[in-house]
């Protein structure tokens, strides 16, 4: 199955009154484009197979502004198989088809008068008389752009801020000694990213730190930047130490180092890791605050559905256990997040557990909960300390005892 392409031709003033003639000269020669759809040289017309052919007209008005055809976007170079396909037909058909495409990318987006939307006519001239859209490629064109730029979005997010460093000084040296936020803001912006750009996108997708000329040119940016290769003289251009020119530019120094490595090796890189700074990360805070909200969405898809009472019911009985399992600060969390530090605990995440804490199997575990369950039903003043549930089994008793006592 063939890919149909739809085109639409239209003036530039809607509801305009005017004429397409299709006449245009590129670069040095003028073409024309006739009735049938061929595209020749202006001298062929009338001559041999053009004899009987005439210049196409398209004319435009307030009720018909606009004129459209549609092509095989990718016309057949082989004749399909079947009893019914009949080769004669097939190849007018194959040939018209042909004939439109070359007529759409070849002579209309190149027509001296044509704006083309979403495409460059460089052999328009002036003002463009009349706007050429290609509706389904500007479409496809518009998705893998769209594609393209989550992609590029999503692999430098992802970096750590060093990456993020690197990568900026690469493509924009001057966010040299900018915060977080404002090296994201310039790379990445949904709206002014330099790298979500059109001509930047296929450039960010290929970047690879690794390869040696992009770790090269990322390093001589950082050295430019920090003034490493600045003249002590305030001569113009680049120097290394001993007053040895290495270029006038970036290009240029890149260029001279690639030519010198051991310079390079021995001098810049050191001596640039040696003074660099990571940026100032203003986005620490934000990015845990984020989590936090999404970790409370989470929580809210969890118990949209439920009744208030079975809800607060439920976050109580986590409330319960998690302090029985001796995690602190839990007020203020919320369902899935003190459910994540229970689930830790239980796993043997011992990180969770407080540093007087021996290492203890899952049984002791859930015998230490059960433990801390009862001790706080007897009021057992600490019992959330207990990391040992023989100490606390212990305790438990005591506690027994003197409530007996005191009941007597």
């Amino acid at each position: 199955m063939n890919i149909k392409e739809l085109v639409t031709i239209s003036p530039n003033t809607a509801g305009q009154n005017t004429r397409l003639s299709c006449e245009t000269r590129i670069g040095s020669e003028w073409f024309v484009l006739t009735k049938n759809w061929k595209m020749i040289r202006k001298e062929q017309l009338g001559e041999g197979p053009y004899a009987k052919e005439e210049i196409m007209t398209i004319p435009f008005s307030r009720s018909q502004g606009v004129f459209r055809f549609a092509f095989d976007l990718f016309p057949e170079r082989e004749m399909p198989k079947g009893d019914d396909i009949d080769e004669i037909e097939w190849k007018q058909h194959r040939q018209a088809e042909t004939d439109k495409h070359t007529a759409a990318f070849q002579f209309f987006a190149k027509h001296m008068q044509m704006k083309v939307v979403g495409m460059k006519n460089p052999h328009l001239i002036g003002q463009p008389m009349f706007v050429m859209n290609f509706v389904n490629h500007h479409s496809i064109n518009t998705c893998i752009a769209h594609d393209k730029k989550v992609q590029v979005y999503n692999k430098v997010n992802e970096m750590s801020l060093q990456e993020k460093l690197n990568l900026a000084l690469y493509f924009q040296p001057s966010l040299y000694g900018k915060r977080h936020s404002e090296i994201k803001n310039a790379l990445i912006n949904l709206q002014t990213g330099l790298l979500l750009k059109e001509e930047y996108l296929d450039q960010a997708l290929n970047y690879d730190a690794k390869n040696v000329t992009v770790a090269m040119g990322t390093y001589v940016n950082k050295a430019i930047q920090m003034d490493l290769l600045k003249s002590p003289n305030g001569q113009a251009g680049y120097f290394l130490p001993g007053n040895v020119y290495v270029g006038a530019n970036d290009k240029e120094v890149l260029g001279y180092f690639l030519k010198d490595p051991a310079s390079y090796n021995n001098v810049i890189v050191p001596r640039v890791n040696q003074l660099e700074k990571l940026p100032e990360d203003d986005l620490q805070f934000v990015q845990e605050d984020l989590g936090k909200r999404l970790s409370a969405m989470a929580d809210f898809q969890k118990h949209k559905h439920m009744a208030p009472a079975q809800w607060d019911a439920k976050l109580t009985a986590a409330k319960a256990e998690a302090e029985a399992l001796g995690v602190r600060n839990i007020d203020g969390k919320n369902y899935t997040t003190i459910m994540d530090e229970i689930d830790k605990i239980k796993r043997g995440d011992h990180k969770h557990i407080p540093k007087d804490g021996a290492k203890l199997t899952k049984d002791d575990m859930n015998r230490l909960a059960n433990l801390k369950l009862i001790a706080k039903d007897l009021n057992i003043k600490g019992y959330g300390l207990f990391t040992d549930p023989d100490k606390l089994a212990a305790r438990i008793e005591e506690a027994k005892m003197e409530k007996l006592v005191a009941e007597k």
